[in-house]
């Protein structure tokens, strides 16, 4: 059984051993009925896909498929959610920045195209809120690129797998995964935070290592290329822009 938000949804997938007993079935209830008796034998599979839970028997049940069609190739927040929990399992840490990061890719797109330019605004908020999907596993920006493909959304694959180290050449058009790279350098934990300063903490403790020391040195200047075009594009400052865009509750202490 495909399962959603705990709830049982459809196509059923059964084994062939339960053909017999459905084609000599002459109970009442058909064939619901038959698999209720064979509870014993049923295993639950967590999706990705709110759709299994999904009819289209009323006008209004179109017009939602017809709703969901438009951004198929992007998952909902209530998918997002399935992801990050029901099939991922992880920690409430990692799901707290994941979704600081989000609200940044959010605000950053939006100044954008406030300027003028054309950013997909969804796109880049759900894939900064999906860019640690993975976090609990080696290479997990790889590995969550994976899985976001094999669940039906490789849209969002290439801005995962190049949220931790991305090349930016300063000739370079912006795009939505300069985006994600950025937004994920001005969060740490739940909270936005300064570029300059996550990097210096990210040197105060790892800068011993030499090769640890060169992946930072690379990070921040790939950031700051981000940083400069973003700000060139809105002639505004980057904190002037995240500021702007907080709403009244984020700027309260």
């Amino acid at each position: 059984y495909p399962t959603f938000a705990g709830r049982r949804g459809h196509p059923v997938l059964i084994s062939s051993s339960l053909a017999p007993a459905i084609l000599n079935w002459k109970g009442e209830g058909g064939l619901r009925v038959l698999l209720q008796e064979q509870e014993a034998c049923g295993r639950e599979l967590a999706v990705a896909d709110e759709g299994i839970l999904l009819d289209m028997d009323t006008p209004e049940d179109y017009r939602i498929l017809q709703d969901r069609r438009i951004r198929e190739d992007l998952p909902s927040e209530a998918e997002c959610h399935a992801l990050m929990a029901s099939i991922q399992g992880l920690p409430q840490p990692v799901t707290d920045h994941c979704r600081a990061v989000s609200a940044v890719a959010r605000r950053l797109a939006a100044a954008l195209n406030a300027a003028g330019l054309s950013f997909d605004t969804e796109l880049a908020a759900t894939a900064a809120l999906l860019h640690d999907v993975a976090r609990t596993q080696q290479d997990h920006a790889r590995a969550g690129a994976k899985l976001l493909e094999a669940h039906g959304f490789p849209r969002l694959a290439p801005l995962v797998a190049d949220h931790m180290d991305l090349a930016v050449e300063e000739e370079t058009p912006l795009d939505e995964a300069q985006i994600v790279f950025l937004a994920d350098k001005l969060a740490a934990g739940d909270r936005q935070v300064d570029l300059e300063e996550r990097f210096d903490r990210k040197m105060a403790k790892y800068g011993q290592d030499p090769d640890l020391a060169a992946r930072i040195v690379r990070r921040r200047a790939n950031a700051r290329r981000v940083r400069d075009k973003v700000q060139a594009a809105t002639g505004r400052s980057l904190e002037a822009i995240l500021d702007e865009t907080r709403t009244d509750e984020e700027k309260s202490p």
